[in-house]
């Protein structure tokens, strides 16, 4: 390997790192103060996360209980089988999301007041302040492990949304050029030839 592709390897290691939200190296800061402070700030953009994508996935689980009411309000000519299988991504959808956003036991540094009583009886501030400090790397970072799955969850509601809305405005143009009634012909003559 050459010098100059070793050189942008080793660049785009770096800046591979530099996107990754890891823990912070207290060594990094000058003192303790500031390192506590950016933990507890890095704490607090945790929480923050967990917010908007609870927030996110709660609005998606509407759209889909509004796609699913007019759906079946408004498609009541259709086959039970074709209306299941135009609002079934939506109901999967808003499945997924409730479970994403089922209450959790998230981590908070010194979870119950004895914690935080633990704290006051060091004899030195520096320990005092560190042991804090390990308490907000730990929580912030089991925190991020519960709302990492909740990003994913989001990404695959939006599109099952987006799948049922599509099936639902297709529905009633399929309906009038007859593309439904061949599909439901075609479908019962294979099941009829598989059973």
């Amino acid at each position: 390997m050459s010098e100059e592709e070793a050189t942008e390897e080793s660049v785009a290691d770096e800046e591979d790192k530099a996107d990754e939200r890891d823990v912070i190296d207290p060594s990094e800061f000058p003192t303790l103060d500031l390192t506590l402070e950016e933990a507890r700030r890095q704490y607090d953009d945790e929480e923050t996360r967990r917010d908007t994508v609870e927030n996110k996935i709660g609005i998606v689980v509407t759209v889909d209980a509004l796609l699913i009411s007019f759906g079946a309000l408004f498609n009541q000519g259709l086959h039970p089988l074709a209306l299941v299988v135009i609002l079934l991504p939506a109901l999967v959808s808003a499945g997924l999301g409730l479970h994403a956003i089922r209450s959790r036991d998230y981590e908070r540094p010194g979870k119950n007041i004895w914690d935080f009583y633990d704290y006051s009886e060091y004899d030195n501030v520096d320990a005092q302040r560190e042991q804090l400090l390990l308490d907000y790397v730990r929580t912030t970072g089991k925190n991020k492990e519960k709302n990492d799955p909740k990003f994913g969850v989001f990404n695959i509601c939006i599109k099952l949304t987006f799948v049922s809305l599509v099936l639902l405005l297709i529905t009633p143009v399929a309906s009038e050029f007859g593309i439904l009634n061949t599909l439901r012909h075609f479908t019962l003559d294979v099941l009829h030839q598989l059973f």
